[in-house]
């Protein structure tokens, strides 16, 4: 698949960045299914705009969309946890492979009761709690599906704790900077990674109106770095 250009012209980034970066995210192997709803939802971001919040209802069909791409959370999220492992192995000096991630997120899954996944429906969010995957095949398998996105997995699961929930189609200038930042950030990082070079990574070219220093990659929470790769870490230090 081609790389994910966000810019139509010079200096200029489109309104529908960060969402198109999430659904790039949830459809990683099928043009088709994903040129599709990138048009529907373009057209549903332009209805809201011309109804307004407080009288906009989504159709049935960018619905049925939104709640297509919701259902992929779960998966993202594996394939997220993935790349995050494969940079925390990095910072602590160990090798950056599949085998030793899925090794790491496995015992994080097995350890919590599940994570909580928040949906937008119609309206307003919802919340719900849901278990990860433990099984390191089923996580190996799952990020293969997803590794040619994994670094905007990886910037979503970061994102979460700093960017509030918008609209699907709010545009937040200087939110979006920082999510661009963060998705292009795991991507030159997971570019270390053992056999990078055979995932497709599809990287995240643009031309922003603005000096990229001045909205640096978000970092992910220090809690959940902690949880993630330190009972891996412990156990191999033992």
């Amino acid at each position: 698949m081609a790389d994910i250009c966000l810019s139509d012209r010079q200096r200029h980034v489109r309104t529908n960045a960060c969402l198109e970066l999430r659904i790039n995210a949830a459809i990683p192997k099928d043009d088709g299914s994903l040129d599709q709803a990138l048009a529907i939802l373009a057209l549903e971001k332009a209805r809201w705009e011309a109804r307004g919040t407080e009288i906009y209802e989504p159709s049935w069909l960018a619905r049925t969309v939104l709640d297509a791409l919701h259902r992929q959370i779960g998966r993202k999220t594996v394939a997220g946890l993935t790349a995050l492992a494969m940079t925390c192995l990095d910072n602590a000096g160990k090798r950056m492979s599949l085998r030793s991630a899925a090794e790491v997120v496995a015992e994080y899954a097995n350890s919590i009761s599940g994570l909580q996944f928040i949906a937008w429906k119609g309206g307003a969010y919802e919340e719900s709690v849901k278990p990860l995957v433990g099984d390191e095949a089923t996580i190996k398998k799952i990020f293969r599906e997803y590794r040619s996105v994994a670094h905007i997995c990886a910037a979503e699961i970061v994102a979460a704790d700093y960017l509030d929930f918008g609209l699907p189609f709010e545009t937040k200038p200087e939110a979006d900077a920082c999510f661009i930042s963060t998705a292009i950030y795991y991507q030159l990082r997971l570019q270390k990674a053992e056999n990078s070079a055979q995932w497709g990574l599809r990287k995240i070219r643009f031309s922003p109106p603005y000096s990229i220093e001045d909205y640096p990659p978000l970092i992910a929470n220090e809690q959940l770095v902690q949880n993630l790769i330190g009972p891996w870490l412990d156990s191999r230090t033992a």
